[in-house]
């Protein structure tokens, strides 16, 4: 399926494999969640005074993260399908971060 993934001044259009068992807006919920868990360390937190203070991320961190979690066993990986759409196409569901 495509998807299309907003950040604040750009959307990607993304290609998640039909074989998730997720919808998109469970995907997104799952990532969020892992993202901020701070019980997790991973490469997006930002420290401040030692103190994992908030989390630096773009388009890659959820590909990756889709990738190696929710298709690790798959041949068939979410990726870019198109960058910097400059019209959300209405027909497709908007992940927007």
């Amino acid at each position: 399926m495509l998807v299309v993934v907003s950040f604040t001044y750009y959307s990607d259009i993304v290609y998640i494999p039909d074989s998730s068992r997720y919808t998109p807006n469970e995907l997104d919920d799952l990532f969020t969640n892992w993202l901020y868990d701070k019980t997790i360390d991973h490469e997006y937190w930002i420290y401040e005074n030692g103190e994992k203070y908030g989390v630096a991320y773009d388009i890659g961190a959820f590909i990756k993260w889709l990738n190696e979690n929710i298709f690790a066993d798959d041949n068939d990986k979410v990726r870019i399908v198109e960058k910097d759409i400059p019209k959300i196409p209405p027909d497709l569901i908007e992940l927007y971060f």
